[in-house]
């Protein structure tokens, strides 16, 4: 991702650190999920994944991570 384009996602998610959900998550061949949110593709590294409504996004070792889902019951599932 080119400079401009991930300051301007960086920005993005400052301003909105939880992010709805816009797509089905894909699993990862490795381990985990990829969750498509409004600006990223977000990382779950648990082969489990709650029915998720929103993630909180990070960014953290030069990738994105769902550090936080809060499911449609309204409980929090932390990385």
């Amino acid at each position: 991702m080119d400079q401009e384009i991930e300051a301007a996602v960086l920005a993005k998610m400052i301003a909105e650190p939880w992010q709805e959900i816009v797509g089905p998550p894909k699993k990862k061949g490795n381990g985990g999920w990829l969750i498509p949110t409004k600006h990223v593709f977000a990382t779950w590294p648990h082969d489990e994944i709650p029915h998720a409504h929103s993630v909180y996004v990070k960014r953290e070792d030069d990738q994105y991570w769902a550090y936080c889902i809060y499911d449609i019951h309204g409980k929090l599932h932390y990385r």
